[in-house]
């Protein structure tokens, strides 16, 4: 599932300190050292002092997002079971994951808003995902009205 590779991808985001979240007041808040990726970017905007050792604690959003895609994976493989049609789970993917991206992306703190509003180009992209995974759902039961579902028909 493309969605385990999700998953250990934002691991990797985690240890190089890009897609970094916003201030964070919970117990599991991350702090990015000195010379970091995410403690460069804070100071260049103004959040961090330069000579501070660490930033603030952040929401660990790599994290969030790697249980994610983690999980995702786990729900995409049960689906392929209970699935009606063929290319149900990659539609059920196109739809799940771009909605759970558009909520993670709002404690997101690296990127800004795009077109003049406050959505991420990544939540922009995902919105045209989801109508995409929900068009490809739609067609999917059109195409295959009263035919019988794979598992069934085993």
């Amino acid at each position: 599932s493309i969605f385990i590779g999700v998953g250990f991808g934002r691991i990797g985001c985690l240890l190089n300190g890009c897609c970094f979240g916003d201030r964070c007041d919970l117990p599991w808040g991350i702090c990015f050292p000195h010379g970091s990726t995410t403690f460069d970017v804070l100071a260049i905007r103004g959040f961090v002092e330069p000579t501070a050792p660490y930033t603030m604690p952040l929401h660990p959003t790599q994290v969030y997002s790697s249980i994610n895609g983690f999980v995702l994976a786990l729900v995409t493989a049960q689906m392929y079971w209970y699935r009606r049609h063929p290319g149900d789970t990659f539609a059920l993917g196109c739809i799940l994951y771009p909605m759970t991206r558009i909520l993670l992306e709002f404690i997101r703190a690296d990127e800004m808003g795009q077109f003049g509003t406050s959505f991420t180009i990544s939540q922009w992209y995902s919105v045209g995902i989801l109508c995409f995974g929900i068009g490809l759902l739609l067609r999917n039961r059109w195409q295959h009205a009263g035919t019988r579902s794979p598992s069934a028909a085993s």
